[in-house]
């Protein structure tokens, strides 16, 4: 019997034995892990004095490749994303700190830099150097904070829809945030279609019950996540000081339909990086690499071919 017909068969058999809730949870949690398992993923945590930081790997010959989520979201976001991307990498996808499953501490401070603290003490535990970093979102926000910081720990950067910068032209979420609201913390089912219709230009890439689980858990976590928003605009770093400091080749990539944060933070980029290689997508939302993987991915390998290519005509 091959993997993939005995988790359906799995399946098949807890229908029929469980109440509508705990099948919808328990289906949830073998699905994925049928999904971690095409990957090629382990599920694994590592302990840190802050936080126990869940992560996926995907072991490889090669060079080290780093991805991260953004808020609100999950290492999950990467593992359709990761299937097109060569086995010759050995692929790390973490929850960052207070996200997944990763540890939430009440008395921790969630802004950026402590978060990317925890992320640096992640990468040095784990002897994670050099690698190539890629970062969505919040992840990309992080992502530039470190690769700024620790010029010599990266081999290329990848930045998709990233946060940090101030957008040219306002998103529907920046509109919502300058009247009070915060879509990024929903706080019942209704909030959560909502914020899942702005985050994706088609329909959301959650069969069922995935959708269901992931609402529910984003609603019971709430308060929490409201935590961390407040913890990080507290302290927010605006992304523009740091830009001049990307040397290492630097791929951005942006869907055209992002209602979260608008694609014109593009000129922001293209301002302070001159090396940079820019990819708009069209009719994508705020996850790509979620949304549209293969594209995603392809134009991914696209760019860490030529940096390969560049890397061996300069020696």
């Amino acid at each position: 019997m091959t993997k993939s017909k005995f988790y359906l068969l799995v399946i098949f058999l807890l229908l029929f034995s469980s109440g509508c809730a705990t099948v919808e949870d328990t289906i949830f949690h073998v699905a994925l892990k049928l999904e971690r398992s095409m990957s090629g993923f382990d599920y694994k945590t590592v302990d840190l004095k802050s936080h126990r930081i869940a992560y996926l790997e995907r072991k490889g010959p090669g060079q080290d490749m780093v991805l991260l989520h953004g808020f609100g979201g999950n290492k999950d976001y990467w593992t359709r994303f990761v299937r097109h991307i060569p086995d010759k990498y050995h692929v790390y996808a973490f929850d960052l700190p207070g996200h997944g499953d990763s540890s939430r501490e009440s008395d921790f401070k969630y802004d950026i830099l402590s978060m990317a603290k925890v992320f640096n003490n992640t990468i040095d535990k784990l002897e994670i150097d050099p690698f190539h970093l890629a970062g969505n979102s919040l992840g990309g926000y992080l992502s530039t904070i470190h690769a700024a910081n620790n010029p010599e720990d990266i081999i290329s950067l990848c930045l998709i829809d990233p946060g940090g910068v101030r957008p040219p032209k306002k998103s529907w979420l920046q509109k919502e945030m300058e009247q009070g609201k915060n879509p990024l913390v929903p706080r019942n089912r209704e909030e959560f279609d909502k914020l899942m219709d702005m985050g994706f230009y088609g329909e959301p890439p959650f069969p069922w019950p995935v959708e269901a689980v992931a609402a529910r858990n984003a609603i019971n976590r709430a308060e929490f996540k409201a935590k961390m928003w407040g913890d990080l605009i507290s302290d927010w770093i605006f992304a523009e000081s740091l830009l001049h400091k990307l040397n290492m080749p630097v791929l951005l990539i942006w869907g055209k339909n992002d209602e979260l944060l608008d694609v014109s933070c593009v000129q922001v980029y293209e301002k302070h990086i001159p090396q940079i290689k820019t990819h708009v997508i069209e009719k994508c939302g705020h996850v790509p690499m979620l949304e549209l993987p293969r594209e995603t991915a392809g134009i991914y390998n696209s760019f860490l071919d030529s940096t390969s290519n560049s890397s061996q005509l300069e020696h």
